[in-house]
């Protein structure tokens, strides 16, 4: 650090390293030749760290092992350092104090076998880890997890044949993932669930020589609302299993209803609705958490002495870093509780180092927290002894590690935190013992891992930081996380897209960033009520739904998600106007005309207006909506509702969104206040590109 005392030990030893009879004879001990370059720079402000170690990469070959030296120096800036590397994507090794000899001991870079498994796997890509199985001889996967994957497989291809019970259990996936338009195949659920119902509840009247009931769900129903009506005002309510069981479906009917109708990421109310359906929660899957559940566990050392202020009191008074709050499930869901939070304390068996602990758990208490965190007077704070506190006995690092590790593991399967913190103070071996089996266990059970340090105004520390990272998961994790995030985005579900990135390393952290970005601006756009003043946002978000509609040409679930978005991303609830671009009154495509025998018209003579109700009208017939259609069979319908003849014989979906982009940017010129100038389409399609690239090189 410049101007530092630790600064001119650098520029001492540099200067000896450089020394050609030093260099001969480490070369001749050690068989490799030494090149020492020394890194300067005026604080420890995150950014001009990351700046000066990232010029130094630059010229570093990406398979390059980086050792980081952990036997001297603070180890905040041990930490620091690691934190750096790990972002950038290198293999690394930590170099720490072996018990005897010159060689020192390792912790490497995790790569516990099955992390990408578990990681897809705890992210809701069901069927993408079920590609990595083989790989492991199917050991990795245990029968419930082969029954959901199964299911799966089967409602791709033929989705009617699908239980209810396999339907539940996609269902949960789908809400526990949490991504945009989770709750689509809600509706279906509940259909088939209640037709389930009655059908047993037939089979016993016929048996009972009782006359069978009817469903009350009809065909040509405008959603469920309806059905759920008429079994509430039902006689039966006390006699029929399946009637009383579809009266109290009315909330649940409202998250699949907010799924279709927003195509937005679930709120976390919506979340604990789920949750509270008994046969939708006996189906969810045992390893993907609940948006919402866990803690964040922080853990960290203390030595001899208490410092003020103290790890808690830095964590809570301060907001939570953005990092973390991508990385807890559910924490970025509209509705969603602050994060709650824990510590546990690293301390070894000397009395000084037990008081210390014991004054950082007293300065737990009544923190005034900042914004972030859930709002509490008191704080689950444990404390670990890892002995080695008798002066007059030798404990070796290796022994400290290791206590330390075994202490930390059974802390984590106790507390089963949503995420894990570890922070870079007191004794260097308990951190180090702290962070090695935390990797371990993170890895299994697919819980984000960060390094947290903290940097205090002294001699040349001008901005004085916190320092955050989150540990990437290995090189080989990189390929399937990338295909994730492709399948997310090709559905434009934005927000599963920026979880995924976000395990990745530094430059998949960037892309995260490019997602969330989008989303944000999205969001904000189409939750307006008036859609001409984000016109250049919403057609462009039309222009990415038609380019994937052409690369989704294999995918039926995808594109009926994307037929729901391009639906909700138009639609205003009615709210026509006679003087809009994108809200213009339909004239042929009103309920009025339905059905009413009049005479054809080609579809490329409709009005703007009409063009824009189209997706929406085909939306209400799909298989996951109001209707049982397939897209084209849907399409088919709605042109034959409205007499319409469609330009030619191969009219799909996508030529519909041709020919509406090609109208509004033809018809946009006669509105001088609207602009359709954008660069969403671009950035986005742009982003997807980068995400299905090979990564780095």
């Amino acid at each position: 650090m410049e101007g530092s005392s630790s600064d001119k030990t650098s520029l001492i030893l540099k200067r000896a390293f450089d020394m050609k009879s030093v260099r001969d004879l480490l070369e001749e001990r050690y068989g490799f030749d030494l090149i020492v370059e020394s890194i300067q720079h005026g604080n420890l402000y995150e950014k001009e760290c990351f700046e000066a170690l990232g010029q130094w990469m630059e010229g570093v070959a990406d398979d390059e092992l980086i050792v980081v030296n952990g036997i001297s120096g603070a180890t905040m800036m041990v930490l620091s350092a690691l934190g750096l590397v790990d972002q950038r994507g290198f293999d690394w090794r930590l170099a720490v104090v072996s018990d005897g000899g010159e060689s020192a001991s390792f912790i490497f870079r995790e790569t516990h076998e099955g992390a990408t498994f578990y990681w897809l796997r705890s992210l809701g890509f069901v069927e993408q880890a079920k590609e990595l199985i083989d790989r492991h001889d199917g050991a990795l996967a245990d029968d419930r997890f082969i029954e959901v994957a199964d299911a799966l497989e089967k409602f791709r291809d033929s989705p009617r044949k699908v239980t209810d019970e396999h339907l539940a259990a996609i269902v949960a996936v789908d809400m526990m993932r949490a991504g945009n338009g989770a709750g689509l195949l809600v509706r279906p659920w509940i259909e088939k669930h209640y037709k389930a119902l009655l059908n047993e509840e037939n089979k016993k009247r016929k048996a009972a020589g009782l006359g069978e009931l009817e469903s009350l769900i009809k065909e040509g129903d405008s959603g469920l609302g309806p059905a759920i009506g008429c079994a509430c005002d039902s006689g039966l309510l006390d006699e029929s299993e399946s009637t009383r069981w579809l009266s109290t479906q009315g909330k649940l009917n409202k998250v699949g209803n907010f799924a279709v109708h927003e195509s937005a990421a679930p709120s976390a109310e919506q979340i604990a609705c789920i949750k509270s359906v008994p046969e939708l929660a006996a189906e969810a899957p045992p390893w993907m958490p609940w948006p919402g559940d866990g803690r964040v566990l922080y853990i960290y050392g203390c030595g001899m002495s208490c410092k003020c202020p103290t790890v808690p009191q830095r964590v809570l008074q301060n907001r939570p870093e953005q990092e973390l709050k991508r990385a807890v499930p559910g924490a970025l869901l509209e509705g969603a509780d602050p994060l709650d939070v824990e510590f546990l304390i690293l301390h070894s068996s000397a009395d000084a180092s037990k008081r210390a602990a014991a004054e950082n758990t007293d300065s737990t208490q009544m923190i005034s927290r900042a914004e972030g965190w859930k709002p509490s007077q008191f704080c689950s704070v444990d404390a670990i002894d890892y002995g080695g506190g008798d002066p007059n006995e030798i404990v070796s690092a290796t022994d400290v590690m290791k206590a330390v590790g075994d202490e930390v593991v059974r802390a984590l399967e106790n507390k089963s935190p949503a995420a894990v913190v570890v922070v870079g103070t007191g004794q260097k071996a308990a951190v180090y013992g702290a962070l090695r089996r935390a990797q371990g266990w993170c890895a299994k059970h697919a819980v984000p891992l960060f390094l947290q340090t903290f940097v205090d105004p002294g001699p040349g520390i001008r901005t004085p930081r916190p320092q955050f990272h989150r540990i990437a998961l290995p090189d080989e994790a990189e390929t399937a996380l990338r295909k994730c995030a492709s399948i997310a985005l090709r559905n434009l579900d934005l927000l599963s897209a920026v979880r995924v990135l976000s395990a990745g390393d530094r430059d998949m952290d960037a892309l995260a960033d490019k997602a969330n970005s989008l989303r944000e601006e999205y969001q904000k756009a189409v939750k307006g009520k008036n859609l001409d003043e984000k016109a250049g946002i919403v057609v462009d978000v039309i222009r990415a739904i038609r380019w994937l509609w052409y690369r989704n040409d294999d995918d039926w679930l995808a594109r009926t998600r994307l037929v729901v978005v391009a639906a909700e991303t138009l639609d205003k609830g009615g709210n026509g106007k006679f003087n809009s671009l994108l809200q213009e009154f339909p004239d042929r495509c009103r309920s009025k005309n339905k059905g009413r025998n009049l005479e054809f018209l080609k579809v490329d003579e409709l009005g703007r207006g009409d063009l824009v109700r189209l997706p929406y009208e085909v939306r209400n017939k799909l298989a996951v909506t109001h209707g049982d259609k397939s897209v084209s069979d849907a399409l088919d319908a709605v042109l034959n509702d409205f007499s319409l003849k469609p330009p030619a014989e191969d009219f799909s979906f996508g030529v519909l969104l041709d020919m509406l982009i090609e109208r509004i940017e033809k018809d946009a010129s006669s509105f001088n206040s609207i602009s359709l100038n954008s660069n969403w389409f671009k950035r986005f399609k742009s982003l997807l590109d980068e995400v299905e690239q090979n990564g780095r090189a």
